[in-house]
C-alpha cells in the first residue's frame, strides 16, 4: 500500500485563523481511496464580531438636574466589549423614553427616542500621540489619552414638569454597531429637586445574575 499524504486549507473571509482540512491518498491494489480529516490539522478560530468590537458601555454616567433641563455626564471607555483596547469609536446616542404606565419600564414596546449624538474622537488622539512618541523614540503603546479628552457631556432641554423619564447613553463604533449600556437613570422631573434612580441594564444584570449563580 503507498501512502500520500496532502494537506488542503479552506479559506474563508474575515476568519480570523484558517481552518485546515487533510486528506490522504491511499493506493492499494490499484484503487485509489481518499481519507478525509476534519480535525486536528490546525486550530479554528471564529471570526471577531462587529458586536465584540463595539465599544464597552460608558463610565461613571451622573446625571444633574436644573431647573430648566438634565445634566448627563460620562467617562469614556477605552475598551471593546471584549474587554480588549477599543480600535473605533464614533460617538454616543443620549436617548430618553417617557413613562406614562405601570410597567413602562421595562415594556419592550414602549421605545427610546434618540435626544442626540455627542461625538468622540479620544481613539484618533490616542493614536496621533502615540505616533508623536514613536518618532521621538518612546513607547508609543503606553501613551494614553488625557483624561480630560476622555469625559463628555450632553444637556437636555425639553423635559416636562411632572413627568417621568427613563434615560441611557448608548456609545457608537465608526461602522454604526451600538456597544454596551450599562445603566439606565429615572427620573421624575421637577427641575433642580427631581427624583432621581440610577439601575444597571438589563444585559449587566442578566451578566452579574449569570456570574453569581451557585456551581451545580
Amino acid at each position: 500500500m503507498q501512502v500520500i499524504s496532502m494537506t488542503k486549507f479552506s479559506r474563508s473571509r474575515g476568519e480570523a485563523a484558517q481552518g485546515r482540512m487533510c486528506f490522504c491518498w491511499l493506493v492499494s491494489g490499484g484503487i485509489l481511496f481518499v481519507s478525509f480529516i476534519l480535525s486536528g490539522c490546525a486550530r479554528y478560530r471564529a471570526p471577531i464580531t462587529p458586536e465584540e468590537l463595539a465599544p464597552a458601555m460608558v463610565e461613571n454616567l451622573t446625571v444633574t438636574t436644573e431647573a430648566r433641563g438634565v445634566l448627563l455626564t460620562w467617562v469614556a471607555s477605552d475598551k471593546d466589549r471584549r474587554g480588549k483596547e477599543l480600535k473605533s469609536v464614533e460617538g454616543y446616542s443620549v436617548e430618553r423614553k417617557e413613562l406614562v404606565r405601570r410597567g413602562d419600564e421595562t415594556d419592550p414596546e414602549v421605545r427610546f427616542e434618540k435626544l442626540g449624538f455627542v461625538k468622540d474622537s479620544h481613539v484618533e488622539v490616542r493614536e496621533s500621540l502615540r505616533k508623536e512618541a514613536r518618532a521621538a523614540g518612546k513607547i508609543g503603546r503606553s501613551v494614553k489619552v488625557p483624561d480630560e479628552q476622555m469625559k463628555f457631556s450632553f444637556s437636555d432641554t425639553s423635559p416636562v414638569f411632572g413627568k417621568t423619564y427613563v434615560y441611557q447613553v448608548v456609545p457608537q463604533n465608526q461602522g454604526g454597531t451600538e456597544g454596551q449600556v450599562g445603566q439606565l437613570v429615572k427620573i421624575v422631573f421637577q427641575g433642580a429637586q427631581s427624583a432621581v434612580v440610577t439601575t444597571v441594564s438589563d444585559e449587566i444584570a442578566n451578566q452579574q445574575t449569570l456570574t453569581t449563580q451557585p456551581a451545580q
